[in-house]
């Protein structure tokens, strides 16, 4: 009897091929060879060669590219900003998150 042990032709058997990856999803995943410890390492240099204060509280947040119809816009960065809970002596870097350069790296002083 066909699916009983016997054999059939079309039988699908435990020895099919398996497909070997999940299917890659259709919306952008983040991707980052920059890690946030080695964002606030790159940043704190800046800060130091600038003159810049270091002071704590330190916020690191992430903007990701985007892809619109295949194509991708802008780039992921790694902003950081210290001294978060107050306004002014903040030292904002905002750092590549794929190749690790400093794109942006103000200082609000007031």
């Amino acid at each position: 009897m066909p699916g009983r042990g016997g054999t059939d032709a079309g039988a699908v058997t435990d020895t099919a091929p398996v497909k070997d990856a999940a299917p890659t999803p259709s919306f952008p995943v983040p991707s980052s060879p920059v890690t946030d410890e080695r964002c606030l390492v790159i940043a704190r240099a800046k800060a130091e060669s600038q003159g810049w204060p270091w002071e704590a509280p330190i916020g690191i947040g992430r903007s990701e590219a985007f892809s619109l119809f295949g194509r991708k816009f802008g780039r992921s960065i790694l902003h950081v900003r210290t001294n978060i809970n107050r306004r002014g002596r903040n030292v904002n870097i905002h750092v590549g998150a794929g190749s690790g350069e400093i794109v942006l790296a103000p200082f609000a002083k007031r």
